[in-house]
């Protein structure tokens, strides 16, 4: 693998990871890799296996094809979820009541 390849791999870990709030040394420890590990493949220098690559998906909650192309892949729910990323977390409460009895409204 080229090293612009790990680097963009890498870089893409990395901003998930500090997406979703984890240190390192969290995501490593889901990821079951040494958090040495872990800075390696986020700063380019180490490529992965596909069962570690697989591993790290499952943490980040990403595709395979986000990690290795930085294509996402869009799912239904993906679209709601990425509503309620700009909400402050007090309203998040009322934000799922409200969708609740607008849900069960159209199912009746």
């Amino acid at each position: 693998m080229s090293n612009t390849f790990n680097l963009e791999m890498g870089s893409r870990i990395r901003k998930r990871r500090e997406y979703l709030g984890y240190t390192r040394e969290q995501f490593a420890e889901k990821a079951a890799i040494s958090e040495r590990f872990a800075t390696e493949i986020e700063l380019g220098n180490r490529g992965m296996s596909i069962a570690t690559l697989k591993r790290m998906c499952e943490v980040l909650k990403v595709s395979s094809d986000y990690i290795i192309s930085g294509r996402e892949e869009k799912t239904d729910n993906s679209v709601i979820v990425d509503m309620f990323k700009n909400v402050d977390e007090k309203y998040i409460p009322y934000a799922e009541e409200l969708l609740k009895v607008f849900i069960r409204s159209m199912n009746e």
